[in-house]
């Protein structure tokens, strides 16, 4: 599998952040997921025991417009562990560049596992 995209969203000011992005399976087909991270006491990203990530054939999406479940449903878990080591890797880069832009070291208790 390969992260073709990958990105962090918040819920407006006062919801949880999730992550989406699209996956490229070793069959090549194209899923879009969701993922609500679990953290630990100190904010880092943990690949928890709760799955809390939504997969959906991004090809039926476009296509048919479906989203039932059914008819585009994909096992989470099947994706969980792969999409929260891209996470954590895709936020250790993201310090990295700030860093370097910046020549600070941010504070990387949340990124760090």
């Amino acid at each position: 599998m390969d992260i073709i995209q990958l990105s962090y969203h918040r819920n407006g000011v006062c919801g949880d952040g999730f992550y989406t992005g699209i996956i490229k399976t070793d069959d090549n087909e194209r899923k879009v997921f969701t993922h609500f991270p679990d953290c630990n006491e100190e904010g880092e990203i943990i690949n928890g025991n709760n799955v809390r990530t939504a997969i959906l054939d991004l090809d039926i999406l476009k296509e048919k417009e479906e989203t039932r479940f059914m008819e585009n449903s994909w096992r989470g878990d099947h994706y969980h562990d792969f999409i929260v080591d891209a996470i954590v890797d895709y936020n250790k880069e993201i310090v990295k560049k700030w860093e370097q832009k910046h020549n600070k070291v941010v504070w990387r208790v949340w990124w760090e596992r």
